[in-house]
């Protein structure tokens, strides 16, 4: 057991009391059990001496018969309570009657001791009167032959002559015996009364220091920002009860405060890391596009001091007002796709969703890129549902067939095959363009969805364009929620999305 803990400090506490009550009970025994005998065996032969009272006037003057019934009564009297009876005349001078067993226990001179020690003890024996005391005890430690201790209730009875005095004496040895006896019991009872109270004691305990170690633990846990574990105090009429209420009462509080600090921190920090993100975002973006500005500027400048210091004349400054003019062009279409990507990065364009024709508006876009597919000599392998009707905003997503068609001629040699496939599955349609051609790196797959980024191993830069298309069909297509991406194939490159499907 722990020396410092509460359920220690109570055992202590409940032994060392039930200890000090457990003495103290056998100490009143030991000190007062003899004197409580006393008291109770006076009042009992006090109260009962009416019977021998009553027949010893008729004793007194004679009368054979009543003679014969006062020894008789004498006797038993005498038999049931363990008493010897004597009887004194007038003023305790003389003595009228003196029972047998009286003579046989104190002997010869029994009587006159007893007449001797009575008048020492009672100066003024008139006060037993039939209407005085009714009776007076008197302690004694010997008398006649016997050296012991005995108690003698003297009482006044009628006589023809003045009051005479009987006088009944019980011995104390029996007591003193059972108390002598007992007191070698004591040190038994005692290690008895030891080892049931520290036996009580520790249940006692431990059933008071049971919900004060709960409520210790729930604290403990409490401390530790451990807000599950609740008290099981089922107590609810005392303080301790109540304490645990209060207890689970402030867990339940602490635990929903914690919860909303932490959902409020985790938003607070989504939000520091989307402001990051726009941070970087906005500073690549400035990066990028004066790296994609710094070209066509220069270039610009460059013709323009030559046509200024007549470098340039006849056809050849025709020339460089043409090359002049297509940058301006290039640095047009450029600024315009930033300021796309940029408000669909920002969500500031909203789609305009309704129902149209996929497969109509496939056939548009390849009859706009035809000349330049027969250029090439390219050979169309086209397998696309016909009068399928999808949702979508129509505008947005011919831009983003456009990106991945004009790709796919790019990136085609002449005579070589581009596939153009739809299929169903559940409530969707899948679009593919697939090219044939040199694969993609792996490592470079995830990227080619990055504003500017090209693809310089694999394929001619010359024919890339701003580099900001898929991004941009990235962004539109995340605002349809579909599901679109890009993979090697055996044969090439294949583009592919979804779009939902109008029943």
């Amino acid at each position: 057991m722990n020396r410092k803990g509460i359920t220690y400090k109570l055992f202590k506490i409940t032994l060392l009391t039930f200890i000090f009550t457990i003495t103290l009970i056998l100490l009143v025994q030991g000190l007062f059990f003899k004197r409580f005998y006393v008291l109770t065996k006076e009042r009992f032969i006090g109260k009962n001496l009416d019977i021998i009272q009553d027949t010893y006037g008729n004793y007194i003057c004679s009368n054979y018969g009543s003679d014969v019934l006062f020894k008789y009564r004498v006797d038993k009297y005498e038999k049931s309570n363990d008493v010897y009876i004597c009887v004194l005349g007038d003023n305790l001078k003389n003595i009228q009657f003196e029972s047998p067993s009286f003579h046989a226990k104190f002997g010869k001179y029994g009587a006159d001791d007893l007449k001797n020690k009575l008048k020492s003890n009672l100066k003024n024996p008139s006060i037993l009167t039939p209407v005085g005391y009714p009776y007076i005890s008197i302690k004694i430690t010997s008398l006649g032959d016997v050296k012991t201790e005995f108690f003698v209730i003297v009482k006044s009875v009628s006589a023809p002559k003045g009051p005479h005095y009987l006088a009944v004496v019980h011995p104390l040895q029996p007591i003193s015996e059972v108390m002598s006896i007992s007191k070698e019991y004591y040190l038994i009872i005692y290690a008895i009364a030891i080892i049931i109270i520290i036996s009580i004691s520790f249940i006692y305990s431990k059933l008071i220091s049971r919900p004060l170690l709960e409520l210790n633990t729930v604290a403990s846990k409490m401390s530790k920002l451990n807000f599950k574990t609740k008290c099981k105090i089922k107590s609810n009429d005392d303080e301790l009860g109540a304490l645990g209420n209060s207890l689970n009462f402030l867990s339940e509080n602490l635990d929903t405060a914690l919860t909303s600090l932490k959902l409020a921190n985790e938003k607070l920090q989504q939000d520091i890391d989307k402001e990051r993100e726009l941070e970087n975002m906005r500073k690549e973006f400035v990066a990028d596009a004066s790296h994609e500005l710094k070209t066509p500027i220069s270039l610009i400048k460059g013709y323009s001091e030559g046509i200024k210091d007549g470098i340039a004349k006849g056809n050849k400054q025709d020339n460089y007002l043409d090359i002049i003019i297509d940058e301006c062009d290039k640095m047009n279409i450029l600024v315009n796709e930033m300021l796309d990507l940029s408000k669909l990065e920002f969500g500031k364009i909203g789609l305009n969703i309704e129902t149209f024709y996929l497969d109509y508006l496939i056939e548009k876009i390849l009859n706009k890129h035809i000349d330049l597919i027969e250029q090439k000599n390219i050979i169309l392998e086209i397998d696309i549902l016909k009068n399928l009707l999808v949702f979508g905003d129509e505008f947005r997503i011919e831009g983003v067939i456009t990106n991945f068609l004009t790709n796919a001629i790019s990136y085609t040699s002449e005579n070589h095959i581009i596939k153009i496939t739809t299929y169903r599955f559940s409530n969707e349609i899948m679009v593919e363009f697939e090219n044939e051609g040199e694969h993609i790196a792996n490592e470079e797959l995830s990227r080619i969805w990055e504003k500017f980024y090209r693809i310089e191993k694999s394929r001619d830069k010359k024919l890339g364009g701003t580099g900001l298309g898929l991004a941009i069909c990235k962004n539109i297509l995340s605002l349809h929620k579909s599901n679109f991406g890009v993979e090697n194939t055996q044969t090439g490159v294949k583009f592919f999305f979804t779009l939902n499907i109008s029943e």
